[in-house]
């Protein structure tokens, strides 16, 4: 196998490599950890004792469940308009729906928050609203309240 399609071996390291006449995955495997360490940082040692059939980073046969889902965006253009900003938020939130039900979580909270540009000269503006919703032992979803987050305006 050339060196090349080894994960985690990049042009840069290669070339290194080649300078040491290490060319395929069976010469980097010879190599010594230290060697490789110390020309790719500490991924590169980590790389030789693998392909020697050393496990250096455990495998997870099942990912671990989610705590939290994140989903934002920047804008493009400015947002200046309220269903503008409506949409975009339907959009998140479907986004947000869309991920939870990939990883098969559901949600107690949900924090929504927007800010202006802050790399403009204009007023800067910050808002955000929570709902919590009733947990899993309670048998439904939905009904959440809103409330405000502290010290800002219920947004309309």
């Amino acid at each position: 196998m050339q060196l090349a399609e080894v994960w985690g071996i990049g042009g840069p390291s290669a070339g290194k490599l080649a300078k040491l006449g290490v060319e395929t995955a069976a010469d980097l495997a010879a190599l010594e950890p230290d060697d490789a360490r110390a020309l790719m940082t500490e991924t590169g040692g980590r790389t030789v004792y693998e392909l020697r059939g050393v496990s250096c980073m455990p495998l997870e046969l099942v990912e671990p469940t989610r705590k939290g889902i994140a989903v934002t965006r920047s804008f493009g253009n400015p947002v200046t308009a309220w269903l503008e900003m409506r949409e975009a938020l339907a959009s998140y939130a479907t986004r947000a729906a869309e991920k939870m039900r990939r990883y098969k979580v559901a949600a107690d909270n949900l924090f929504v928050f927007m800010h202006t540009n802050t790399f403009n000269n204009d007023p800067f503006y910050s808002n955000g609203a929570s709902a919590r919703f009733p947990g899993h032992d309670e048998g439904h979803r939905g009904g959440g309240r809103t409330r405000r987050a502290p010290g800002r305006k219920t947004i309309p």
